[in-house]
């Protein structure tokens, strides 16, 4: 991987250093940052702020993983046959002493900032999606689920490595394989991302790993030859355009919900309209069928064969539902806002 792939050019310890410099550069400008917007009304810089968004970007956004294996360099000698920390401070190949004097000072840092940059990540993987305009709250409650998720499905790579020698490989890929499962389950289900182009990469990218996770369960329950392992490999790329087309099919779907919704909007506002005409040519006030209960009564019997649509509209059936949930009704709004078109007002 990345990580790997850099420690064999730069020594380790200097990416240990660079992992520590970016998580407590990160974790003192996100309280710079917070203690600006908390003592004043009105915020003076905005260096910390762009700084953070850059932070955010490539420490969590892009490299976390990595981050994260380099924050762990001084205690991965105990899983790994690399080179450890203990190695150069001790001048000595092969020497693996995280719990040791002066040893144990580096490795109590790690043990300290790992999990508060974990902290830090999720947070921000939570928060950092455009406010929902449906939320109660000020954040993001669906679309950074998706985005927590795949970062929980990160940190559970990286630590089941460690984990490794206690559970067995076929635990381990279960859960992975769980995991990721839900995570595309939830990605299907939300589509978190405004830019439907971003939507596909994740989406694909999300099944990729789920075949990743499966291969390895299969791999690790399984005896199979080493060329039937590089055929499951190189199904890599086929999984990732179906991926792909799953979230295009997702988002047709969903197109194909709002324009049904949209024309039985329509059709209900044109009824609507005319029995209002019909009633002013009759020099009559309108009568609503919700106050009358004879009219109530027979709307109810009509409808009984209806669609959920029309249902959904009729203001004298008792359970207007047309939406199967709430996250259902969310991804429709969403939808809807993101193509910023005034003509969907009415609709919204």
């Amino acid at each position: 991987d990345f990580a790997s792939l850099v420690s064999r050019i730069a020594p380790r310890y200097t990416l240990f250093c660079l992992s520590s410099f970016l998580v407590l550069l990160a974790l003192g400008d996100t309280a710079l940052a917070g203690r600006q917007f908390r003592n004043s009304a009105k915020v003076t810089m905005m260096w910390p702020i762009k700084l953070l968004k850059l932070l955010v970007n490539t420490t969590v956004t892009i490299l976390f993983s990595s981050v994260l294996k380099w924050l762990l360099m001084p205690v991965d000698c105990l899983v790994s046959k690399e080179a450890s920390i203990s190695s150069y401070l001790h001048d000595e190949e092969g020497l693996c002493s995280p719990w040791d004097f002066p040893d144990v000072l580096i490795s109590s840092f790690t043990m300290l900032a790992t999990p508060i940059y974990i902290v830090f990540a999720v947070l921000v993987c939570s928060l950092n999606f455009e406010t929902n305009l449906l939320a109660r709250g000020a954040r993001s409650q669906s679309t950074g689920r998706v985005e927590v998720l795949w970062m929980v499905s990160k940190v559970a790579v990286t630590m089941l490595l460690y984990l490794c020698r206690y559970i067995q490989n076929v635990t381990c890929a279960v859960l992975l394989l769980l995991l990721m499962t839900w995570t595309l389950y939830q990605h299907l289900s939300i589509l978190p991302f405004h830019r439907h182009e971003t939507n596909l990469i994740r989406g694909g990218a999300f099944l990729c790993v789920t075949w990743l996770a499966l291969s390895t369960l299969l791999v690790s329950a399984v005896t199979i030859p080493q060329a039937q392992q590089w055929i499951l490999l190189s199904l890599i790329p086929v999984f990732f355009v179906l991926g792909a087309c799953l979230t295009q099919w997702v988002r047709n779907r969903i197109d194909r919900s709002i324009e049904r919704l949209r024309a039985e909007f329509d059709a209900h506002g044109r009824e609507q309209r005319d029995r209002e005409q019909m009633a002013l040519e009759a020099g009559s006030p309108l009568k609503s069928a919700a106050n009358d209960p004879e009219d109530r009564g027979r709307s109810a019997m009509d409808q009984v064969q209806a669609s959920s649509w029309e249902k959904f509209y009729d203001p004298t059936w008792e359970s207007r539902k047309a939406f199967r949930s709430e996250a259902r009704v969310r991804v429709l709004l969403n939808t809807l806002l993101y193509r910023r078109d005034k003509n969907d007002v009415p609709l919204l």
